[in-house]
């Protein structure tokens, strides 16, 4: 099912499956994000909401076949390297 969906997007493009799938999940990750954002609108958590519903947002399209593997992955280690935050002037090294 979510095969069809990318590859009709990249017909209606006129380009291949691939494109349809990056703009597919591009489009979900978008909505997703929106769609919690007013829901929990919450002033204090906005950040976190914002890497919680752009996070979920990928990894559910990296599982419907839409996003490569690999991108999931290196968001993963993007919010690690967040987190931790190995260039703080704080950080012992």
């Amino acid at each position: 099912m979510f095969d069809d969906i990318a590859n009709s997007i990249g017909i209606a493009l006129g380009a291949d499956k691939t494109i349809g799938g990056w703009i597919a999940g591009a489009t979900f990750t978008i909505i997703l994000i929106i769609i919690l954002e007013w829901t929990i609108g919450d002033e204090e958590k906005a950040g976190n909401i914002f890497f919680i519903s752009t996070g979920l947002g990928i990894v559910l399209s990296g599982l419907f076949g839409w996003f490569p593997l690999w991108v999931p992955f290196l968001l993963g280690i993007f919010i690690i390297f967040l987190l931790v935050n190995p260039f703080h002037i704080g950080s012992g090294a």
